[in-house]
Protein backbone atom coordinates (compact mmCIF):
# COMPACT_ATOMS: atom_id res chain seq x y z
CA UNK A 1 0.00 0.00 0.00
CA UNK A 2 3.22 2.37 1.06
CA UNK A 3 4.49 1.78 -2.39
CA UNK A 4 1.33 2.55 -4.80
CA UNK A 5 1.01 5.59 -2.54
CA UNK A 6 4.05 7.05 -2.98
CA UNK A 7 4.76 6.05 -6.48
CA UNK A 8 1.45 8.32 -7.75
CA UNK A 9 2.46 11.19 -5.13
CA UNK A 10 5.72 11.29 -6.71
CA UNK A 11 4.35 10.80 -10.49
CA UNK A 12 3.42 14.50 -10.47
CA UNK A 13 6.69 16.09 -9.62
CA UNK A 14 8.35 14.02 -11.84
CA UNK A 15 6.26 15.00 -14.88
CA UNK A 16 6.28 18.25 -14.36
CA UNK A 17 10.16 18.77 -13.73
CA UNK A 18 10.13 16.41 -17.26
CA UNK A 19 7.74 19.18 -18.41
CA UNK A 20 9.38 22.23 -18.06
CA UNK A 21 12.77 21.40 -18.73
CA UNK A 22 11.43 20.18 -21.98
CA UNK A 23 10.68 23.21 -22.22
CA UNK A 24 13.70 25.29 -21.33
CA UNK A 25 15.67 22.97 -23.52
CA UNK A 26 13.72 24.06 -26.26
CA UNK A 27 13.53 27.68 -25.46
CA UNK A 28 17.50 27.75 -24.14
CA UNK A 29 19.07 29.06 -27.41
CA UNK A 30 21.49 30.79 -25.59
CA UNK A 31 22.75 28.87 -22.90
CA UNK A 32 26.58 27.44 -22.59
CA UNK A 33 27.80 24.23 -22.78
CA UNK A 34 27.89 23.67 -19.73
CA UNK A 35 24.33 24.78 -18.61
CA UNK A 36 23.15 22.58 -21.74
CA UNK A 37 25.16 19.55 -20.18
CA UNK A 38 23.85 20.06 -17.32
CA UNK A 39 20.13 20.49 -18.23
CA UNK A 40 20.64 17.61 -20.28
CA UNK A 41 21.73 15.50 -17.36
CA UNK A 42 18.76 16.48 -15.56
CA UNK A 43 16.23 15.68 -17.60
CA UNK A 44 18.11 12.18 -18.39
CA UNK A 45 17.59 11.99 -14.55
CA UNK A 46 13.88 12.60 -14.55
CA UNK A 47 13.67 10.09 -16.86
CA UNK A 48 14.93 7.63 -14.97
CA UNK A 49 13.04 8.70 -11.94
CA UNK A 50 10.00 8.30 -13.88
CA UNK A 51 11.09 4.52 -14.86
CA UNK A 52 11.26 4.13 -11.51
CA UNK A 53 7.87 5.26 -10.03
CA UNK A 54 6.42 3.27 -12.66
CA UNK A 55 8.36 0.83 -11.82
CA UNK A 56 7.51 1.10 -8.15
CA UNK A 57 3.49 1.33 -9.10
CA UNK A 58 3.26 -1.71 -11.05
CA UNK A 59 5.25 -3.73 -8.43
CA UNK A 60 2.33 -2.43 -5.74
CA UNK A 61 0.00 -3.58 -8.08
CA UNK A 62 1.35 -7.04 -8.35
CA UNK A 63 2.31 -7.56 -4.90
CA UNK A 64 -1.42 -6.47 -3.97
CA UNK A 65 -3.60 -7.70 -7.09
CA UNK A 66 -1.21 -10.66 -7.95
CA UNK A 67 -1.29 -11.34 -12.18
CA UNK A 68 -0.14 -14.00 -14.82
CA UNK A 69 3.82 -14.44 -14.73
CA UNK A 70 5.40 -12.90 -18.53
CA UNK A 71 8.52 -13.97 -20.24
CA UNK A 72 10.51 -11.09 -20.28
CA UNK A 73 13.95 -10.88 -22.52
CA UNK A 74 16.57 -10.97 -20.09
CA UNK A 75 19.80 -9.30 -22.05
CA UNK A 76 16.97 -5.87 -22.40
CA UNK A 77 16.49 -6.30 -18.06
CA UNK A 78 20.49 -6.34 -17.99
CA UNK A 79 20.56 -3.91 -20.42
CA UNK A 80 18.26 -1.08 -18.89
Amino acid sequence: RFASIASHDLQEPVRKILAFGSRLQSEATGLTLGAQDHLKRMLAASARLQRLVNDLLQYARVTSRGGAFTQVDLAQVVHD
